[in-house]
C-alpha cells in the first residue's frame, strides 16, 4: 500500500492505512489500536489496516436515563499488576503490555480495555461539571497512573485501578489543568500540581480524601509538568521552563522567545519542542538544541523522539543518537504527531484525516 502524498519514504517508515477524524480531531495509539473519538463514540482502529476493532458509546447518568454524552477526552494508562501486601511485583518483561482508555465526558469518567473495549470502571465528578481531564502520576503508590479531573467547584482526583476518588480539593473559580510532580516529600506518593483559580499549588494526599499544600508555585496555567530525581520541571506555554525543589524553591531554567509545542522526556531527560526548535537538558541548567528550524508537531515515546520540520518534512531522534534522521517527507501540512510508548507506531494528523505508519527498528535510504 502506498501513501499517494508522499514524495520521498525511506525504509524506516511504512505507510499502513489513512482515515478521517473526529470533531475532536485527537487519536492516541497502542501496540494494538489507534484510537479515534468521534463526538459521543471512541472507535479502536486495527494498526495493520484501520479495521474497526470495536466502538465504545459514551452515555452518563441523569436521573433514571442514561443519556448520550459527548467525549471531552481520553487517556490512555497502562495496566499493572495490584500490589501485594503493600508490595509491588517487580516488572515481568515477558507479559504484554496493556492499556487502559480512560474516557471524560461532561459529568463521568468511563475507563475501558484499550485492546478489547470491555468496561473496567466508572466514576462521577461530584459536582457534575468536568471541563478537563489530566494524567497526574501515580498518587496513591499502587503501581498505575491515576488521573485528575478539573471543573467548576472542586478537582478530584480518580485512581486509575479502580475509579475511586483519591482526594478533592476544592476551588474558587475554575479548575483546568493539572500534572505530576513525583514523590516531593519521600512518603512513597505521588504529588499533584493543580492549577486552582489563581493558584498553582503542589498537592500531597498522605492518607486517602485527606490532602494538604506543599507549596504554590508562580505562574497560572503550565503546559507541562516533568518529574525529575530531584523536585519536577513545570513547563510554561510562553515557552519557559521552572525547576522546583522538594522543598519549593524555584528557579528559572530555560526561556525561548518561540510557542511551545511539547514537553517530553527521552533519555531520562527533558526535551522541549517549540515553533523554533528542539532542546535538551544534557545536565541541570545547560541546554543543547537538538535541531533549530519551524517545527510544527513532535510526539516521544519511550525511547523516541518524533517532530515535524519545515514543509512536511517528518524526522526522529532515537535515544542514544547524536542526530536526528529524515524519514518522510509528505505534500501536505502537518498538524499534529501522535506515537505509541515503544515508538514502532507514528500517527500524523493533517487536514481533517490521520495517516498510520510503521515504524522500523533500524531504517535508512533506498
Amino acid at each position: 500500500m502506498n501513501d499517494p502524498a508522499t514524495t520521498l519514504l525511506l525504509t524506516a517508515l511504512a505507510f499502513l492505512w489513512r482515515g478521517d477524524l473526529g470533531e475532536q480531531r485527537a487519536c492516541l495509539v497502542t501496540a494494538h489500536a489507534v484510537l479515534i473519538p468521534q463526538g459521543t463514540e471512541l472507535r479502536a482502529h486495527r494498526p495493520a489496516d484501520g479495521k474497526i476493532l470495536w466502538t465504545h458509546r459514551m452515555r452518563e447518568s441523569r436521573g433514571a436515563l442514561e443519556v448520550p454524552a459527548r467525549i471531552q477526552a481520553v487517556e490512555l494508562i497502562r495496566s499493572a499488576p495490584a500490589p501485594l501486601s503493600g508490595l509491588l511485583p517487580p516488572p515481568d518483561a515477558r507479559q504484554p503490555v496493556e492499556h487502559l482508555a480512560v474516557i471524560a465526558g461532561p459529568a463521568e469518567i468511563r475507563c475501558i480495555s484499550a485492546r478489547s473495549g470491555a468496561s473496567e470502571w466508572r466514576s462521577a465528578k461530584s459536582d457534575g461539571c468536568l471541563i478537563s481531564l489530566h494524567l497526574a502520576g501515580d498518587v496513591d503508590g499502587d503501581g498505575m497512573v491515576d488521573l485528575v479531573g478539573c471543573g467548576c467547584n472542586v478537582a478530584e482526583c480518580f485512581s486509575g485501578r479502580t475509579g475511586a476518588v483519591l482526594w478533592e480539593v476544592p476551588v474558587t473559580g475554575r479548575s483546568l489543568w493539572a500534572g505530576p510532580c513525583g514523590d516531593l516529600d519521600g512518603d512513597g506518593l505521588g504529588e499533584v500540581l493543580l492549577q486552582a483559580g489563581t493558584d498553582l499549588r503542589v498537592i500531597a494526599c498522605p492518607r486517602p480524601r485527606e490532602t494538604r499544600d506543599l507549596f504554590v508555585v508562580d505562574g497560572f496555567l503550565p503546559h507541562a509538568s516533568l518529574p525529575g530525581a530531584a523536585g519536577f520541571l513545570a513547563v510554561f506555554p510562553g515557552a519557559e521552563a521552572r525547576r522546583y525543589a522538594p522543598g519549593g524553591k524555584g528557579e528559572r531554567v530555560w526561556e525561548e522567545r518561540a510557542p511551545l509545542i511539547g514537553a517530553f522526556t527521552l533519555d531520562r531527560k527533558p526535551v522541549l519542542a517549540t515553533r523554533a526548535g528542539i532542546w535538551r537538558e544534557a545536565s541541570p541548567g545547560a541546554w543543547n538544541a537538538l535541531c533549530r528550524g519551524t517545527i510544527s508537531a513532535a510526539a516521544a515515546s519511550e525511547g523516541r523522539l518524533f517532530f515535524a520540520l519545515g514543509e512536511g518534512e517528518i524526522h526522529d531522534f532515537p535515544a542514544g543518537a547524536t542526530a536526528p534522521r529524515r524519514l518522510v517527507t509528505l505534500a501536505d501540512e502537518i498538524d499534529g504527531l501522535v506515537t505509541d510508548d515503544g515508538g514502532s507506531l507514528l500517527v500524523v494528523i493533517t487536514a481533517g484525516e490521520c495517516r498510520v505508519y510503521r515504524v522500523a527498528e533500524h531504517g535508512g535510504a533506498r
